[in-house]
This record gives structure tokens, C-alpha cells and sequence, in this order.
């Protein structure tokens, strides 16, 4: 929705300049050229910017840096959306409405209940709100990390935004790689969870809530959760086994899920695939829009169409979705010259992430903006119903552990060649349940250490213990939990968010409303995978008519990049890789990553993921640090 930017001045030391340099460099997150704010008091001072996006105001009375005359000296600057605000605002009266925006309600929740409220809250935020009654200042964000918010902090300053760049760019901090996060990268495609590229600058953890004060010498503080809030999350999910109840509450879940997030002020659309998360998602739109005027929702699918041999079905597949299910489809066509795009999108990015889906999502949220500011995602399914193939390996390691612990893999691996599926299976097996499940997210590259350190996923949130529990005070290991704390958020949420974002687009991402994921949650992870992946969301789709699509084979990656990128005509896109003095070899051992390379285009297993990250990376680095 928005870009948010603050600078916390401790002792005065400067002035409106850096604060312009963090609205500048985020212009594409809002309209216009961005609006500074400032307080100032006798000790410190306090300077607020904001990049405005309107999604639920088609006005400017909602406009950011957010205050009243009523609270002239309190400020807001909010990205997201509050699903629940109307709920907020009928159960709490609160006066002085000028809007319909939810930033509106927010800034009169938090004027009454400050931090404390805060888990009252079902949305997708990120907001720095100032109490200029009470000299208070709160950061928030939301429980599932689906709005990105980054922050320096030492003795003179405390700088945040909704883009590790903008730190950079206020001045205030030297710009310095964080080598551990090569390392990690190269391991899972992804910086470590709560942390950036850049060293110094950390990701405001999701479900964070703090509060700083001058009367406590700005020393962070974690209020108390206010009583308010059972007020607003009275839903309990149920514990019923039985497989109709399960799909009838899931379905009721999901439709007034929908119902809440359909805007109504500026065009929307939907991000179909043709596949089974975001298809169901289209029919649950014509199911909320029948008896109202809408009609040809917008639909934008990705295809090749230069070797179908290398592609999937997805345009037949989601131009059938649209027929059954009311959409308007619009297909990007590309072939191979789309990656002339490649060095332009390098550009973009806030920090590298090694998936092929980012790129994929910058070209779609491109053609988009042509048509919609507000797009649905299918984002989150997986994570919560099982949905990717480590789940159910991890299922079956689970159920021949005993087995693989009289034979162990190392004396089975010898009977299979080396790159093929069953060695690389074996490789990944670990005794400790935890390792073995983050092997098989790892990418295929040996020992990517750097100076010595190793890498675990998310290494502030490996352990499986520190992860949300089911019921018990000690769980089993998750791997959707494992997925949902570091995956989903450290992958397919920011670079969702970076990627429309750079359209001035909202992505909205149902599944991970709080409702439906406190459901999916209340259930052993093994329960979504007792008739395959995803299996309730398949049943869903195949009640309301959609089992073609439920009954889809899964085919994989839709657009072959990797395989486009073997090419000679792309050879200039090799270069920084086979350069010995690019940046990335300051960290990485040259060989490891030629010896890749090789065995990529010699055909000798499958690197396609391995490359295309390494390509990502480098790029990256040579843009920021060369």
C-alpha cells in the first residue's frame, strides 16, 4: 500500500535531509512525490515520511503522516491493510471520522489503547505510530511478516523503513555487506530471517510490538496484551476430525475472508496460475459477487510461448478457470528475449532473493498495473495445507525413519549415480528430524560457507522449538510451521511485496488471513497430507466445479529461464560469474561455483535452481558493492 520511513534523532544532530533521501528512493511505493513530517522537542526530534498509495480512501483525508486537531501532536505512518477495522469501529466507538480508511480507525485505536491493542489487529501491517500525549512511540508489525519493515539503531539514531535501501540512502549508516547472509543465501536462497544484506540493518521481526520512550531513555519495551483484545479475536477454530466439518468451516473461512478484502474503491485482479490455490480463489470472488455488478474479474497469467516442450498447460488451464469461474483473462506471452529484462530488474531489488518467481512477478505486476491497483495472491496455501513436495518427503522420512536408521543412507547412496534423485534424497537424510527437512529446502551446493561460518535456515529460528506450537509445550518438529516462520515470509511474501510494489500494486494474500491460519494451524501437519497435498483445498475446488483443475498434474515451473539462459546470444549475462575479481568471489570460492556452472550446461544433474541464484546474486552484488 504504502512506503514508511522514520528517523529517531536521540541528540539533535540533524536535519530534513535524510529523511528526503528515504522518501526519494521508495517514489514508486506511493503517488507522487511523498510527504516529511517532523517533531520536535527540546532533547530530540522525530522525523516521519511516507510514500501514500490510496487503496481504501479515494481521497486525501486519510493522507500520511497521519494526525487530527483533536491529537495535533500524535503522527501515523501505516503500510497494510486492517481487514477488521469496521468490526473496530462498530464495537469501539470512536469519533472524528473523516474517512472510510483504515488508517483513520487505526490511529484512533492506538491514540486509545497503544501497544497493548495491537494483537486486536487481523491485517497486513507495518506502522510507526508517535503518542504525543503520552511521549510514546510504537512499532508494529503483523504476525505472519507479510509487510516488510527494516531498522538501524545505536546510541544517536533509530532509523526504520519499509525498505532496507532507504536506511542506506538517509546517509546515516555506511553501506557494508553482511557475509553471513552470502553464506545463507547460497544454502536457501534467502537472507536469515529478521536480518538483511546489509550489515546493521535487521528486519523488524514479524509480531513485533515495541515501544520506546524518552522517560525510559529510549530503551525498547514490550507492553502487556490489553483485555481489547479478546474483544476482536473471540474465534476459536474447531478441533473436529471429521472431514466434512473441516472442509464446511474452511469454506466459510475462505469466503468471508474474500468478502473482507475485496476492495470497492479502486480496480482489483488476480494472479492465476491455473493451478488449484489461486483458482479456488476466483471462485470464491464470483461466489461473493453474485447479485453485485461484478463481473470479468481481471486475471494475469505468465506463459511461454516459444517451446512448449518446456513449458506447462498454465494458459489453457487458467483461460478454462476464467470461463467456469467468471475472470477476465489477460496472458503475458514471453519467450527467451524477456531476459534481456534481467540486468533492469537486478536494479529493483532491495535484496537478492534466488527464486525465478521473482523475476516471473515483476513482469506480471508490470503488465497489471495497466489494469488494477489492488491484486490477489494465492501466497500461503502451501505452507499452511501442505502443498510442496519436501512435505510429503519429510512424511515419508517420518514413517521409514526406523528403516533408514538399521540402514543408513551413507551405505545405500554408492548403489545410485550421483546427481540422480534417490542419491540427492539420501544426502539430505539426517538423524535430527530438523536437519533433515532443512536439507531438503536446501539448494545443491557443497559447503557454501564463508569465512568459516555455517549456515542454518533463519538461524535466529532454527530450532524447531522456537517455532509456534501446536499444543503441547514441547511439539514435534513442523515442517509447514518450519516453512510458515521462514520460508513464506523470507521468500514468497517479500518478494511478492518488493516486486508489485514497484507498479504501486497491493498484493492481498487471503490464506494467511488470521482466522485461516489459526485454523490450519490447530491440526498436526500430517492431517493436511492424509489424502495427499493439499487435499482440502482440492475437495473445496472439486464442490464447486472445478475438478479439472483439482485433478491437475503438478508440472512445475511454467517459464524456463534456466533453460533459456544456455543460449550463446545471453553470453553477456555469464560475465560477472566468470570474472574471478567480481565481488562475489571475495566471499565464495571460485572453483565451487564454476564447477556448477559446468555441470549445468553439460547437462550433469539438475542446477537450474542453483544457477539461476548464483546469477541473482551476483548481479546484485556487483550492482551494490562493485
Amino acid at each position: 500500500m504504502c512506503g514508511i520511513h522514520f528517523i529517531l534523532d536521540k541528540k539533535k544532530k540533524i536535519k530534513f535531509k535524510p529523511i528526503w533521501n528515504m522518501v526519494n528512493t521508495t517514489l514508486y511505493r506511493g503517488e507522487g512525490r511523498g510527504v516529511v513530517k517532523f517533531i520536535i522537542k527540546e532533547d530530540y526530534q522525530l522525523f516521519f515520511g511516507h510514500n501514500y498509495l490510496r487503496i481504501t480512501d479515494v481521497g486525501i483525508f486519510a493522507q500520511q503522516p497521519f494526525t487530527t486537531e483533536k491529537y495535533p501532536d500524535s503522527q501515523l505512518i501505516f503500510n497494510g491493510e486492517i481487514y477488521n477495522h469496521f468490526e473496530i469501529r462498530k464495537r469501539w466507538i470512536l469519533t472524528d471520522y473523516d474517512s472510510l480508511s483504515d488508517t483513520v480507525t487505526l490511529f484512533y485505536f492506538l491514540q486509545a489503547f497503544g501497544g497493548t491493542g495491537v494483537p486486536a489487529l487481523n491485517g497486513m501491517f507495518a506502522f510507526i505510530f508517535w503518542d504525543g500525549l503520552k511521549e510514546e512511540l510504537i512499532i508494529a508489525r503483523d504476525a505472519r511478516g507479510i509487510k516488510p519493515l527494516y531498522y538501524f539503531e545505536n546510541e544517536d539514531f533509530l532509523i526504520v523503513s519499509s525498505e532496507s535501501k532507504a536506511i542506506i540512502a538517509s546517509g546515516l549508516i555506511s553501506k557494508k555487506l553482511d557475509p553471513k547472509q552470502v553464506s545463507h543465501y547460497l544454502s536457501f536462497k534467502f537472507a536469515e530471517s529478521d536480518a538483511s544484506f546489509f550489515e546493521n540493518i535487521q528486519e523488524v521481526e514479524k509480531k513485533a510490538i515495541w515501544v520506546y520512550s524518552p522517560k525510559e531513555n529510549w530503551k525498547r519495551q514490550r507492553p502487556e496484551v490489553s483485555k481489547i483484545t479478546q474483544l476482536f479475536r473471540s474465534f476459536s477454530p474447531s478441533t473436529s476430525t471429521n472431514v466434512r466439518d473441516i472442509i464446511q468451516e474452511l469454506d466459510k473461512l475462505l469466503f468471508h475472508t474474500i468478502l473482507g478484502q475485496l476492495p470497492s474503491e479502486f480496480p482489483r485482479g488476480l494472479f492465476l496460475s491455473g493451478g488449484v490455490d489461486s483458482t479456488l480463489l476466483l471462485a470464491y470472488i464470483q461466489e461473493t459477487s453474485i447479485g453485485s455488478k461484478e463481473i470479468d474479474f481481471p486475471c494475469f497469467t505468465i506463459v511461454n510461448t516459444q517451446d512448449k516442450k518446456l513449458g506447462t498447460q498454465d494458459a489453457y488451464y487458467a483461460h478454462w478457470a476464467c470461463q467456469k469461474f467468471g475472470g477476465k483473462p489477460y496472458t503475458l506471452e514471453v519467450d527467451e528475449n524477456i531476459l534481456w529484462e534481467f540486468p533492469k530488474w537486478i536494479q529493483c531489488l532491495d535484496e537478492p532473493i534466488g527464486d525465478g518467481a521473482m523475476f516471473l512477478t515483476w513482469l506480471l505486476a508490470r503488465e497489471a498495473q495497466k489494469e488494477v491497483r489492488v491484486v490477489f495472491s494465492g501466497a500461503g496455501a502451501d505452507e499452511l495445507f501442505a502443498g510442496y513436495r519436501r512435505h510429503q518427503a519429510f512424511a515419508y522420512y517420518q514413517k521409514y525413519r526406523p528403516w533408514f536408521q538399521r540402514f543408513p543412507p551413507h551405505l545405500i547412496k554408492p548403489f545410485f549415480p550421483k546427481n540422480s534423485f534417490p542419491y540427492q534424497i539420501l544426502n539430505k537424510i539426517n538423524e535430527n528430524p530438523t536437519q533433515t527437512f532443512q536439507n531438503f529446502t536446501k539448494l545443491n551446493i557443497q559447503n557454501p560457507e564463508v569465512r568459516g561460518q555455517r549456515s542454518e535456515v533463519g538461524s535466529r529460528k532454527s530450532d524447531s522449538s522456537n517455532l509456534t506450537p501446536h499444543s503441547s509445550d514441547s511439539p514435534p518438529f513442523s515442517p509447514l510451521l518450519h516453512d510458515q516462520e521462514n520460508y513464506l515470509p523470507s521468500d514468497v511474501l517479500k518478494l511478492t511485496d518488493l516486486m508489485t510494489m514497484q507498479f504501486q500494486i497491493e498484493a492481498r494474500v487471503p490464506y494467511l488471513d488470521d482466522k485461516i491460519v489459526r485454523f490450519a494451524n490447530t491440526y498436526p501437519w500430517q492431517y493436511w497430507l492424509q489424502y495427499g497435498k493439499k487435499w482440502v483445498l482440492k475437495e473445496l475446488l472439486t464442490q464447486k466445479g472445478g475438478a479439472k483443475i483439482a485433478n491437475r498434474k503438478k508440472e512445475g515451473f511454467g517459464v524456463p529461464l534456466t533453460e533459456w539462459l544456455k543460449h550463446p546470444k545471453f553470453r553477456d549475462l555469464w560475465q560477472p560469474i566468470l570474472n574471478q575479481n567480481s565481488v562475489l568471489y571475495e566471499y565464495m570460492n571460485y572453483q565451487l561455483i564454476q564447477d556448477i556452472i559446468q555441470s549445468y550446461f553439460k547437462g550433469k544433474g539438475n542446477f537450474n535452481q542453483e544457477v539461476w541464484a548464483i546469477l541473482v546474486l551476483t548481479w546484485w552484488l556487483e550492482e551494490n558493492f562493485h
